[in-house]
């Protein structure tokens, strides 16, 4: 994979300005820019490695619940204000639910589909 980003828009116009060549308007330079960022959002969408971050959200959610193992839920009684570790169950799952997303779409893009389509290509 080619990790060399090109020069940012505006700086080669800004170049190019100062040695006295106009090349584009704002509102091309704006289009341009659109369209490179678009398409870094295609590459990346696209790509199995984007994808693979299981592990790591399966650690978080290993750390949420060894946290929240530690509190003792029969400690609290009617009326008691429930602290932060008896609030983060639904943020665990939410962490293992977005890991099997992240895993299922690293699959897919693996085998040669695609996630986010271009203009040249459909989901």
């Amino acid at each position: 994979m080619n990790d060399v980003r090109p020069l940012p828009v505006n700086s080669i116009v800004m170049q190019l300005s100062l040695s006295g060549i106009e090349i584009m308007s704002k509102e091309e330079i704006a289009f341009v820019g659109d369209y490179w960022q678009l398409e870094q959002y295609h590459k990346a969408g696209n790509s199995h490695v984007a994808w693979a971050l299981s592990d790591e959200l399966l650690a978080a959610s290993r750390l949420l619940k060894n946290h929240r193992y530690q509190f003792d839920f029969e400690s609290l009684h009617v009326g008691d204000n429930v602290p932060d570790e008896g609030k983060i169950l639904s943020s665990e799952l939410m962490l293992r639910g977005f890991a099997i997303e992240c895993l299922l779409k690293a699959l897919w893009v693996n085998r040669g589909e695609a996630i986010c389509a271009t203009e040249n290509t459909s989901v």
